[in-house]
């Protein structure tokens, strides 16, 4: 959990400028109370996203089909 409240902060750009790279002393359960719901919200978009198939198409990859040899 505390890396998904660290990658929160860092997409927060008004939050991202309050804290040096010692989360300004801040314990775990400071920043867990603080940032909780923000986390769980982006489980939520994920979790909506993931179920409804609403992916991206990579381009970096190409679908071939490959048919038997024989």
């Amino acid at each position: 959990m505390l890396k998904q409240i660290i990658l929160t902060i860092n997409d927060i750009q008004t939050e991202r400028n309050k804290y040096d790279s010692d989360l300004n002393g801040k314990t775990y359960d400071e920043l867990l109370e603080k940032y909780e719901s923000a986390v769980m919200m982006q489980h939520m978009r994920m979790d909506r996203r993931i179920n409804s198939r609403e992916y991206e198409q990579n381009p970096d990859f190409t679908v071939i089909e490959l048919r038997n040899a024989q």
